[in-house]
C-alpha cells in the first residue's frame, strides 16, 4: 500500500521551510514525519475497518492543529490524496 500526495511541492514548502521552526519552541514536524502519521491512519482504517477514509487529519505541531489531505482516488495498491490545508 502506498499514499500518494498529488500536490508534494506545495505541501513540502510548507512544512519544510527552515522560517517556520525559527521562533518556535514547539514540537513542528517535518514533511517526511507528517505523511508517515498521515500513512498510519489511512493503513489503520483500512486494515481494521475496511474503509478509505475521505479525509485524514494526522497532527502537525504537539497535537495542537491537524494536517488536512482530502482523498481523490484509489488505483491498486495506491492511494492519492491532495494536501488541502491546516486547522488548530
Amino acid at each position: 500500500m502506498k499514499l500518494f500526495i498529488i500536490n508534494k511541492d506545495e505541501f513540502e514548502n510548507q512544512f519544510d521551510n527552515q522560517e517556520r521552526f525559527k521562533d518556535s519552541d514547539r514540537g513542528s514536524l517535518n514533511s517526511n514525519q507528517i505523511h508517515r502519521k498521515a500513512y498510519n491512519i489511512l493503513s489503520l482504517s483500512i486494515d481494521i475497518h475496511n474503509s478509505i477514509p475521505l479525509m485524514l487529519t494526522p497532527p502537525y505541531e504537539d497535537g495542537d492543529g491537524i494536517v488536512i489531505f482530502d482523498f481523490i482516488t484509489k488505483k491498486e495498491d495506491i492511494y492519492y490524496y491532495t494536501f488541502s490545508t491546516t486547522a488548530k
